[in-house]
């Protein structure tokens, strides 16, 4: 029997858990926290079509839910995996021989110039200077933080949180607790984004 229910709103609980599984998606598959809000709404959106699909005797309603929203985690991943396999698989390399523009054959990177590069000025909006001062604010930041915290930062910039969780034997939600401590420090050092 299909639930019926004119389900208008998600409840706390449901909201909440949408919001921590998106979270784990950050850092991870190449998605940032620009991504976070266009992860949850994907999520919300399929939850709320799906729950017509929703039978009480299959199943409890808050199973139900935990799973599409697993689910829809896992085939976002899965996605954006096959997107990064798909690009790496067309990867051009900067030897390939070319016409450049008065129709001689050059090596690809010959036509590549210094406005091009990533870490150029004009791409990245900051100077060198500006880039160092940046690098100096954000040592600072990094050692001011509690032992345990900064143990923490230093191993999320090379691997994931379940990795993390796994490498020290914190639970998940302790070390989402720890990243929510460690932005606050951020953010009261005038460095929102960064973390």
């Amino acid at each position: 029997m299909p639930y019926e229910s004119g389900f208008q709103e998600l409840d706390e609980q449901t909201v909440e858990t949408i919001r921590i599984k998106a979270k784990t998606l950050i850092g991870n598959y190449g998605f940032t926290h620009d991504d976070f809000d266009d992860i949850r709404q994907d999520v919300t959106l399929d939850l709320l079509i799906r729950l017509s699909e929703y039978d009480p005797e299959r199943a409890s309603l808050r199973t139900f839910i935990s799973r599409i929203i697993d689910y829809k985690i896992e085939q976002i991943a899965e996605e954006r995996s096959t997107i990064k396999e798909r690009v790496w698989q067309t990867s051009v390399s900067l030897n390939d021989v070319l016409p450049d523009s008065e129709s001689e054959l050059t090596e690809r990177i010959q036509s590549v110039t210094e406005r091009n590069l990533p870490w150029n000025e004009a791409e990245s909006g900051f100077s060198a200077f500006e880039l160092n001062d940046l690098r100096e604010d954000v040592k600072q930041v990094l050692f001011a933080l509690p032992p345990e915290q900064l143990d923490i930062c230093l191993r999320l910039a090379r691997d994931s949180v379940a990795e993390v969780s796994r490498q020290t034997g914190i639970p998940r939600m302790t070390l989402y607790y720890h990243i929510k401590k460690i932005s606050e420090h951020f953010e009261e050092a005038g460095l929102k984004n960064i973390f």
